[in-house]
Protein backbone atom coordinates (compact mmCIF):
# COMPACT_ATOMS: atom_id res chain seq x y z
CA UNK A 1 0.00 0.00 0.00
CA UNK A 2 1.38 3.37 -0.97
CA UNK A 3 1.65 5.97 1.44
CA UNK A 4 -1.53 8.22 0.33
CA UNK A 5 -1.16 10.43 3.41
CA UNK A 6 2.48 11.75 1.64
CA UNK A 7 1.09 12.79 -1.58
CA UNK A 8 -2.41 13.87 -0.18
CA UNK A 9 -1.28 17.77 0.49
CA UNK A 10 0.68 17.83 -2.98
CA UNK A 11 -2.90 16.21 -4.54
CA UNK A 12 -4.84 19.34 -3.12
CA UNK A 13 -2.40 21.66 -4.79
CA UNK A 14 -2.42 20.24 -7.49
CA UNK A 15 -6.56 19.68 -7.83
CA UNK A 16 -7.07 23.25 -7.57
CA UNK A 17 -5.16 23.99 -10.82
CA UNK A 18 -6.28 20.63 -12.65
CA UNK A 19 -8.68 18.16 -13.18
CA UNK A 20 -8.77 15.17 -10.87
CA UNK A 21 -7.07 12.81 -13.20
CA UNK A 22 -4.37 15.40 -14.13
CA UNK A 23 -3.80 16.03 -10.78
CA UNK A 24 -2.83 12.35 -9.64
CA UNK A 25 -0.65 11.83 -13.09
CA UNK A 26 0.73 15.46 -11.79
CA UNK A 27 2.18 14.49 -8.07
CA UNK A 28 2.64 10.84 -9.25
CA UNK A 29 5.12 12.19 -11.99
CA UNK A 30 6.72 14.53 -9.28
CA UNK A 31 7.58 11.81 -7.00
CA UNK A 32 8.09 9.08 -9.23
CA UNK A 33 5.08 7.01 -8.43
CA UNK A 34 3.64 6.48 -11.91
CA UNK A 35 3.95 7.89 -15.04
CA UNK A 36 1.75 7.68 -18.15
CA UNK A 37 4.10 5.65 -20.57
CA UNK A 38 1.52 5.62 -23.50
CA UNK A 39 -0.08 8.66 -25.14
CA UNK A 40 -3.53 9.06 -24.19
CA UNK A 41 -6.94 10.90 -25.27
CA UNK A 42 -7.76 13.32 -22.55
CA UNK A 43 -12.00 13.11 -22.62
CA UNK A 44 -14.34 15.48 -22.10
CA UNK A 45 -16.59 14.67 -19.25
CA UNK A 46 -20.28 15.83 -20.51
CA UNK A 47 -22.13 14.41 -18.16
CA UNK A 48 -22.40 12.21 -14.62
CA UNK A 49 -24.34 8.75 -14.08
CA UNK A 50 -24.58 7.09 -10.69
CA UNK A 51 -24.35 3.55 -9.88
CA UNK A 52 -28.21 3.07 -9.27
CA UNK A 53 -29.12 5.05 -12.32
CA UNK A 54 -26.27 2.53 -14.17
CA UNK A 55 -27.89 -0.85 -12.70
CA UNK A 56 -31.35 0.96 -13.97
CA UNK A 57 -29.70 0.73 -17.37
CA UNK A 58 -28.10 -2.18 -17.43
CA UNK A 59 -31.65 -3.62 -16.21
CA UNK A 60 -33.69 -2.07 -18.81
CA UNK A 61 -30.75 -2.76 -21.66
CA UNK A 62 -30.45 -6.02 -20.84
CA UNK A 63 -33.87 -7.10 -20.04
CA UNK A 64 -33.80 -9.47 -17.31
CA UNK A 65 -32.00 -9.74 -13.91
CA UNK A 66 -28.27 -10.43 -14.04
CA UNK A 67 -25.36 -10.72 -12.03
CA UNK A 68 -23.70 -7.10 -12.36
CA UNK A 69 -20.81 -5.62 -10.67
CA UNK A 70 -20.71 -1.88 -11.08
CA UNK A 71 -17.84 -0.69 -8.82
CA UNK A 72 -18.05 2.64 -7.95
CA UNK A 73 -20.55 4.87 -6.39
CA UNK A 74 -20.85 7.10 -9.43
CA UNK A 75 -18.85 7.72 -13.14
CA UNK A 76 -18.17 10.54 -14.97
CA UNK A 77 -19.70 9.93 -18.76
CA UNK A 78 -17.32 11.32 -21.65
CA UNK A 79 -18.96 11.32 -25.72
CA UNK A 80 -18.86 8.17 -27.83
CA UNK A 81 -16.40 9.55 -30.18
CA UNK A 82 -13.79 9.68 -26.98
CA UNK A 83 -14.19 6.44 -25.79
CA UNK A 84 -13.76 5.48 -30.09
CA UNK A 85 -10.75 6.87 -30.06
CA UNK A 86 -9.59 5.59 -27.36
CA UNK A 87 -10.44 1.97 -28.18
CA UNK A 88 -8.34 2.87 -31.67
CA UNK A 89 -5.27 4.11 -29.45
CA UNK A 90 -5.27 1.33 -27.12
CA UNK A 91 -4.57 -1.14 -30.25
CA UNK A 92 -6.19 -4.32 -28.56
CA UNK A 93 -7.93 -5.09 -31.65
CA UNK A 94 -4.60 -5.43 -33.90
CA UNK A 95 -3.31 -8.22 -31.02
CA UNK A 96 -2.50 -11.60 -32.62
CA UNK A 97 -6.31 -13.92 -32.76
CA UNK A 98 -5.68 -17.58 -31.57
CA UNK A 99 -8.73 -19.76 -31.41
CA UNK A 100 -9.50 -20.78 -27.67
CA UNK A 101 -6.08 -19.42 -26.33
CA UNK A 102 -5.73 -15.33 -27.64
CA UNK A 103 -9.82 -15.02 -28.27
CA UNK A 104 -12.59 -12.51 -26.96
CA UNK A 105 -11.94 -12.63 -23.49
CA UNK A 106 -8.62 -12.05 -23.73
CA UNK A 107 -9.53 -8.93 -25.88
CA UNK A 108 -12.15 -7.54 -23.59
CA UNK A 109 -10.28 -7.88 -20.49
CA UNK A 110 -7.25 -6.33 -22.40
CA UNK A 111 -8.95 -3.53 -23.46
CA UNK A 112 -10.49 -2.53 -19.73
CA UNK A 113 -7.13 -2.77 -18.65
CA UNK A 114 -6.05 -0.21 -21.44
CA UNK A 115 -8.80 1.71 -19.67
CA UNK A 116 -7.54 0.89 -16.00
CA UNK A 117 -4.09 2.22 -16.59
CA UNK A 118 -5.03 5.26 -18.23
CA UNK A 119 -5.78 8.27 -15.05
CA UNK A 120 -7.83 10.15 -17.32
CA UNK A 121 -10.02 7.35 -18.08
CA UNK A 122 -10.40 5.39 -14.22
CA UNK A 123 -13.74 7.40 -13.43
CA UNK A 124 -14.91 6.63 -17.23
CA UNK A 125 -17.69 3.35 -17.09
CA UNK A 126 -16.15 1.04 -19.11
CA UNK A 127 -16.58 -2.86 -18.60
CA UNK A 128 -17.04 -5.90 -19.70
CA UNK A 129 -20.07 -8.90 -20.51
CA UNK A 130 -19.85 -12.21 -20.73
CA UNK A 131 -22.65 -13.35 -23.39
CA UNK A 132 -23.29 -16.75 -23.87
CA UNK A 133 -19.69 -18.05 -24.99
CA UNK A 134 -18.94 -14.41 -26.26
CA UNK A 135 -17.70 -11.58 -24.75
CA UNK A 136 -17.54 -8.02 -25.48
CA UNK A 137 -16.94 -4.86 -23.91
CA UNK A 138 -19.37 -2.73 -22.29
CA UNK A 139 -19.79 1.20 -21.62
CA UNK A 140 -21.98 4.09 -20.99
CA UNK A 141 -21.50 7.08 -22.99
CA UNK A 142 -23.17 10.05 -24.70
CA UNK A 143 -23.92 10.59 -28.40
CA UNK A 144 -25.56 13.30 -29.68
CA UNK A 145 -27.30 14.19 -26.36
CA UNK A 146 -28.57 10.67 -25.27
CA UNK A 147 -26.48 8.57 -22.33
CA UNK A 148 -26.78 4.98 -23.37
CA UNK A 149 -24.82 1.80 -23.18
CA UNK A 150 -23.18 0.76 -26.12
CA UNK A 151 -21.53 -2.70 -26.93
CA UNK A 152 -17.87 -3.07 -28.42
CA UNK A 153 -16.38 -6.19 -30.11
CA UNK A 154 -12.91 -6.32 -28.83
CA UNK A 155 -11.23 -8.04 -31.42
CA UNK A 156 -12.50 -5.49 -34.12
CA UNK A 157 -12.74 -2.30 -32.23
CA UNK A 158 -16.30 -1.95 -33.07
CA UNK A 159 -19.58 -1.27 -32.12
CA UNK A 160 -22.18 -3.94 -32.30
CA UNK A 161 -26.02 -3.82 -31.98
CA UNK A 162 -27.37 -5.04 -28.68
CA UNK A 163 -29.10 -7.64 -31.11
CA UNK A 164 -25.86 -9.37 -30.36
CA UNK A 165 -26.28 -10.16 -27.33
CA UNK A 166 -30.34 -11.54 -27.77
CA UNK A 167 -31.13 -15.22 -26.75
CA UNK A 168 -27.25 -15.45 -24.89
CA UNK A 169 -27.09 -15.75 -21.41
CA UNK A 170 -25.40 -13.29 -19.45
CA UNK A 171 -23.41 -14.69 -17.20
CA UNK A 172 -21.98 -11.78 -15.96
CA UNK A 173 -21.73 -7.62 -16.10
CA UNK A 174 -18.08 -6.16 -14.55
CA UNK A 175 -17.65 -2.32 -14.90
CA UNK A 176 -14.84 -1.33 -12.62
Amino acid sequence: MWPWKNYYPLYQQEVARRTHAEALVQVWKNKYFYTVNKPSIKPEVVDYVDTGTLVEELFNYLGSYRVLYPLDNYYAVTSLEDVLRRVQLAGVHKLVKILDVHDCDDFAIGLVGEFSNDPFWWDKPFGFIIAGSHVLNIFYAKHEGVSQLYLLEPMTGELVPKETINGEIITMVVIP
